[in-house]
């Protein structure tokens, strides 16, 4: 399983080491850690390197469920989850940070995402922390639009890139 999500993570991804959570912890949050490498992640333009932002659980290029002009039936979330997602890309030797996008931020009636960056001091790693949460509720179907537009937002972010630069 945690090869898997290393493929998903990035083509040709190979998995170095993973820590699961306690088997005996049935109730709450957990954590799972993977860390591997990833030599087709970014990707190389001159002395330029870019990098997706596209990280973390469920990120993966996913179409918007939510196509339809209208909607009959009213959007139901019933189970309250939050998913955070903490990504620490270590920069390759001779790079550094040039861009980052800023940070993200959408809100819609039953979902919030917020995503962020953070450079490490020493300049050789750059940090993702994105955060979904959703709230148990009843979206209406004339207040279908909110959602539609709310998950639009949050698609968009998935397109975001890291540039780094060689240094001379």
């Amino acid at each position: 399983m945690a090869q898997k999500m290393a493929q998903e993570f990035s083509t040709g991804a190979s998995l170095q080491s993973f820590e699961l959570p306690d088997a005996a912890q049935t109730d709450g949050p957990y954590v799972l850690k993977l860390k591997l490498a990833a030599p087709y992640f970014a990707k190389k333009i001159g002395r330029l390197m870019i990098m997706p932002l596209e990280v973390g659980s469920g990120s993966r290029r996913q179409p918007n469920p939510y196509v339809r002009e209208t909607r009959v039936w009213p959007i139901v979330e019933e189970v309250p989850s939050i998913t955070r997602s903490e990504t620490v890309i270590d920069l390759p030797d001779g790079f550094s940070v040039e861009a980052t996008p800023d940070k993200a931020h959408a809100s819609g009636p039953i979902q919030e995402y917020s995503r962020s960056l953070a450079q490490a001091k020493d300049g050789r790693s750059v940090t993702t922390i994105s955060t979904l949460k959703s709230v148990p509720g009843r979206v209406p179907a004339d207040q279908y639009a909110k959602v539609r537009a709310y998950y639009s937002e949050v698609l968009k972010t998935a397109d975001d890139w890291v540039v780094l630069r060689k240094n001379p």
